[in-house]
């Protein structure tokens, strides 16, 4: 029932009227139409506002299931437990300080950005993994009893595992992944060996019919698993870990274990590295050790081989305040010597040759004399030389006491001339082969010693570089001496780089509680499926939803639209609606009005695409709103299939349209008077299967055509367009058609398919009425404002009640 009514007169009335103040002096067109029509478009987002609030109730239990769900989900979810443990580190730097004063100390083992990779590393995170098997994992928590001693051999199979026991409680069978046996045997017997599983569970506990299911899981995914819970954060020289659980002893056992661990591995590490670093010292130590002797040995064997050969040193003999010659003086004192001999080897050629010539005079004697002096090796000559002076003095001695006739004188010339000729030659032939001799010899040292004065640079210079190697060598195995003595110092004084601050303790309250979390997101989440899925149901709703429908789908104009009724529903009246519902025909009335150009009276057949969209509603209140504005108004019930608008006015049904068209009633017994002076009702009349024939007969064009001259409104009440032709035919009668739209009914399919069926015909389609809307939402601008009813003062409160609306939805 849609509420609406039909204003008719304050009398009482059948039942299936509406009662409103009685008819008014009739107005003029414009009464009322200051009001411009309500705009045709909207807004996506009113569009959706429409759809959620069509839906609401959808939404409302979608959201309440969504809470449900959401509440039963949070009862299966543990919440999650936060523990608290912190490290100090000491950073200082390198492997070894040493440019501190005192001690040795051993400085960090990592930089600081590496401690978390290493609190996170395979070598720790295993070990936990194996002391707390955190690589078992049972479904139900409290089986945990069931694996005590639990451990996993090298090699295992990963996987889900079931361990079941036979009704006779005796044997047990081991299946994993719920496929294959794994094992089976005696209770007491170890279980799942084969698998690479060492477990013995205690018999007490496997009772008959007992199931336990577990999964294994590879240590390192179990650690992996394990690191994501894990959130580090490394500040200036603190570590803060936190760690994340649903048991929070289990977590608190775990990370204390956990930072155990990591304790033990760093200082492991750090005295390893200690270690190795002094390993290191030492075998570089014996390296440069051993170098250093090879240097020196090889400076003690160049020292022997060149200790004979001269050198640019100068020996300074003990207890003598002047040096002894240098091997440069010595070469420079035999190059003056070979120079004073190749003189004298010289002179004694030419003294020679004039003595074996027999013609030396006594200049070259004493100058062969003088020669003798210098030379060492010419004593016999100096001898022969003497005696032949001390002859020559004899001689002039004699001579002055003997005549040269004088045997004495004879003997001492004779003597001189033996002495001169033969002894003089021969000895000074002699002495200068001797000087030849001792010039070639000293010509051969003098070069010797060439040869090693131009050696002396070389062995000076490689003297100098094995002296350089001893020294480099020396210092080189004093230092790393020093270090490797730090270093094994350091190895056992090592401190450790980190230590435990504040231990993981269980906390009595949950870190996070998930549940107000999933109901939220459960609410949310069925909230915005909802509204999601009412949107999408809006999409593809076939129904007459929003006014820009009517113009964009199907080409009609807007004339007006009908509210609905809601207090008549609940069963009491409300003058302001009625009021509402009285101005919007009369707003149809005034655009109806002035579409229908030409001279004449205005007729025009009002119908809709399918039953009960209010077209009979529509007709009737129209027909009395130009009726109370004064017009002679003529209202036919064109449905002759179906139509009612006899009981809505209280008349007969017979005689009526039907009976007229049949020639069976004369026309002024089919014009029936209502309780409006301006208002003339012609019923549909008896039910006829002619009715579709008779409604395209020349009779009822005839009728038409007397009514024009008697009537300036004649209104035609069809059929829906989906029952036939009967509304096609009397809109061509009248040649102007009214199609009614009921928000939430009217299927738009269907009504576009009949539509198109009037673009064949001579049909003017004025527009449409909207039937039935609610002025909220989407059509709140298709409102009046409350408190402007058009009312005497005298008037009383206009009765409602249900109206021809009715009737159709009975139908």
């Amino acid at each position: 029932m849609s509420g609406n009514i039909l204003p008719l007169p304050s009398a009482p009335e059948p039942r299936g009227t509406a009662i409103v103040p009685a008819a008014t002096p009739a107005l003029p067109a414009y009464y009322g139409t200051t009001t411009p029509p309500p705009p045709s478009g909207t807004s996506q987002f009113q569009r959706y506002l429409a759809a959620i609030g069509r839906f609401k109730w959808l939404i409302l239990v979608a959201t309440l299931l969504g809470a449900t769900i959401g509440l039963i989900a949070s009862r299966f979810v543990d919440p999650e437990y936060e523990v608290v443990a912190k490290i100090w580190i000491d950073n200082n730097g390198s492997p070894i300080d040493q440019t501190r004063s005192g001690p040795a100390q051993a400085n960090e083992l990592l930089p600081s950005a590496a401690w978390r990779q290493l609190f996170v590393s395979g070598r720790v995170q295993d070990e936990v993994v194996r002391r707390l098997s955190l690589y078992l994992q049972p479904d139900n928590p409290r089986d945990s009893v069931y694996f005590r001693g639990f451990q996993l051999a090298g090699r295992f199979s990963p996987g889900d595992y079931e361990l079941s026991v036979g009704s006779d409680g005796r044997s047990f069978r081991l299946m994993q992944n719920d496929q294959t046996v794994a094992d089976q045997g005696v209770v007491g017997d170890s279980v799942g060996r084969p698998m690479g599983l060492l477990w013995r569970p205690d018999p007490r506990l496997l009772t008959a019919g007992r199931s336990v299911r577990f999964a294994i899981v590879p240590p390192r995914e179990a650690a992996a698993q394990l690191t994501r819970r894990l959130t580090p954060d490394l500040t200036e020289n603190f570590l803060t870990l936190r760690l994340t659980g649903t048991d929070p002893v289990l977590a608190a056992a775990t990370l204390n274990t956990w930072v155990d661990q990591f304790v033990i591995v760093a200082n492991e590490l750090k005295r390893q590295k200690l270690v190795y670093y002094a390993n290191v010292q030492k075998e570089q130590l014996l390296n440069s050790e051993q170098a250093m002797r090879e240097a020196e040995l090889a400076r003690q064997r160049f020292k022997v081989q060149t200790i004979t050969e001269p050198s640019e040193q100068t020996a300074v003999a003990p207890g003598l305040l002047e040096t002894q010659g240098t091997v440069q003086t010595a070469y420079f004192q035999k190059r003056m010597q070979l120079v004073e001999l190749g003189n004298g080897r010289r002179t004694l050629e030419r003294l020679v040759g004039e003595a074996r010539a027999g013609n030396i005079s006594e200049s070259s004697l004493i100058q062969l004399g003088s020669l003798t002096s210098t030379v060492p090796a010419a004593v016999s000559l100096k001898n022969t030389l003497d005696m032949y002076f001390r002859l020559m003095a004899e001689l002039k001695a004699n001579r002055e006491v003997f005549t040269d006739e004088a045997p004495v004188i004879i003997d001492i010339n004779q003597r001189l001339n033996t002495i001169r000729r033969t002894t003089i030659p021969q000895e000074a032939g002699q002495l200068l082969a001797a000087l030849r001799a001792q010039e070639t010899e000293l010509n051969r040292q003098i070069g010797a010693a060439q040869s090693e004065l131009r050696g002396i640079p070389q062995r000076s210079m490689e003297e100098q570089r094995l002296n350089r190697d001893v020294d480099v060598n020396d210092a080189l195995y004093r230092q790393l001496q020093q270090q490797a003595a730090v270093a094994d110092l350091a190895a056992l004084s090592a401190t450790p780089d980190v230590s435990i601050l504040d231990s993981a303790v269980a906390p009595l309250r949950p870190s996070t509680n998930t549940t107000p979390q999933i109901m939220l997101i459960a609410i949310l989440g069925s909230l915005g499926l909802a509204i999601v899925i009412a949107l999408l149901v809006d999409r593809v709703d076939n129904r007459f939803r929003y006014p820009e429908q009517a113009k964009n789908e199907l080409g009609l104009d807007l004339l007006g639209a009908v509210p609905v009724l809601t207090s008549a529903r609940k069963g009491r009246q409300d003058p302001e609606e009625a009021a509402q519902v009285v101005e919007s025909f009369r707003l149809v009335r005034l655009n109806i009005r002035h579409a229908i150009e030409g001279a004449g009276p205005v007729m025009l057949t009002v119908s809709s695409p399918q039953a009960a969209d209010g077209k009979s509603l529509v007709a009737s209140n129209l027909a009395l709103s130009f009726a109370e504005a004064g017009y002679r108004t003529l209202l036919i019930d064109g449905d002759i299939r179906r139509g009612a608008l006899h009981s809505a006015f209280g008349i007969s049904q017979k005689p009526g349209l039907a009976d007229y068209l049949l020639g069976q009633a004369e026309r002024k017994d089919v014009l029936c008077a209502t309780s409006h002076p301006n208002l003339t009702v012609v019923p549909c009349g008896r039910r006829s299967k002619q009715g579709p024939e008779l409604l395209a007969s020349a009779q009822m064009e005839g009728m038409l055509t007397a009514m024009r001259a008697t009537h300036e409104v004649i209104i035609v009440d069809s059929p829906p367009l989906s029952a036939g032709i009967d509304p096609y035919a009397l809109a061509t009668a009248t040649e102007h058609l009214i199609i009614v739209l009921r928000a939430g009914k009217t299927n738009m399919k269907l009504a576009q398919a009949k539509i198109a069926v009037l673009d064949r015909l001579p049909v003017h389609v004025v527009g449409t009425v909207l039937n039935a809307i609610t002025t909220k939402g989407i059509y709140e601008y298709y409102a009046y404002d409350y408190g402007y009813a058009a009312d005497d003062e005298e008037e009383s409160v206009p009765q409602l009640a249900a109206g021809v609306e009715d009737e159709e939805e009975r139908r």
